[in-house]
């Protein structure tokens, strides 16, 4: 039987399919930010660069940029959030510079529930 023949998966979690779904709405041209303790978007933006857009820039926390961690990091105020990315910024009066100048963000994701149009 071939996968176009096969019934839709139904062994996930609610929060892997609001991953799935986040990362899709991300593409490669753009620009993302999470919040404070946002497991779901990390997960989605990490997703996203795997599957469809790898060039997605990414703000980790409003601390890091462009970060690579290995794997879902423990927390979103983490080492490898910051200590292997392009750039630190430091204080967060740069971070809001960056996130209200309507030129550098395109998303900003605080919690899964802005999945909800």
């Amino acid at each position: 039987m071939s996968w176009e023949n096969s019934p839709p998966a139904t062994d996930y979690e609610v929060d892997e399919l609001m991953i799935a779904v986040l990362a899709s709405f991300f593409s490669n041209d753009d620009q993302v930010c999470n919040g404070m303790a946002s497991f779901l978007p990390v997960a989605a933006f990490m997703l996203a660069r795997l599957t469809h857009a790898p060039d997605l820039v990414w703000l980790a926390g409003a601390a890091g940029l462009d970060p690579r961690p290995a794997k879902v990091p423990a927390s979103t105020l983490e080492a490898p959030l910051w200590r292997d990315s392009v750039m630190y910024v430091e204080q967060y009066g740069d971070f809001w510079n960056y996130a209200l100048n309507g030129r550098w963000l395109t998303k900003f994701c605080v919690g899964a529930a802005q999945v909800d149009m």
